[in-house]
């Protein structure tokens, strides 16, 4: 089989995609005003969050967090507004691990990050690039969070930040159609 990707080439091509179909699919999701209960197909056994090989190293993910932040600013502040940017500079010196990035700030920079990709804040390759730090950093903290969570407290937390990215939703919509300003 061929290799897999690195996840730094990948991620910007899967960030991109799902940016691009959300894009061209915004006359079905700009006027809904209720989110809607995805179907399950196929069979499904139990929670999917029974891994048996252990998950990546929380704190390898954080650890060049605040050094990232540094070095992609100029980027970042052509992406996000400065309250999300000075939210998530100060997340990124966060003494505990899983208070670094909570749900309302990362629901709140995915959103931004489309708007900005919609309205070509930058070339969109680097918009989607410029996500990957932020969602290692996400992902550490989520992991250090929930290191001895049980499987259902974790499935809890994702149908917590579901709910985060729903109420982001009017951001979204009041910003898609009005000409980008950072």
């Amino acid at each position: 089989t061929a290799p897999r990707p690195a996840l730094s080439e990948l991620f910007p091509r899967v960030m991109a995609a799902a940016f691009s179909m959300i894009q061209a699919d915004e006359a079905c999701w700009l006027t809904r005003t209720q989110p809607e209960e995805i179907p399950i197909v196929g069979r499904y056994k139990g929670s999917p969050l029974a891994w048996e090989t252990p998950g990546p190293d929380a704190g390898r993910l954080l650890a060049s967090f605040a050094a990232d932040i540094r070095s992609l600013e100029e980027i970042l502040g052509r992406i996000l507004t400065p309250h999300t940017l000075a939210a998530i500079t100060a997340a990124s010196s966060a003494a505990e691990a899983a208070a670094r990035f909570p749900d309302d700030l990362w629901a709140t920079t995915v959103a931004e990050f489309l708007v900005a990709y919609h309205h070509g804040a930058l070339h969109r390759d680097h918009v989607a690039q410029a996500l990957l730090p932020l969602y290692l950093a996400r992902t550490g903290a989520f992991l250090a969070g929930h290191r001895t969570s049980s499987p259902e407290i974790v499935e809890a937390a994702f149908d917590a930040l579901c709910v985060r990215f729903e109420q982001t939703k009017a951001h979204v919509v009041e910003s898609w159609s009005q000409p980008a300003v950072r």
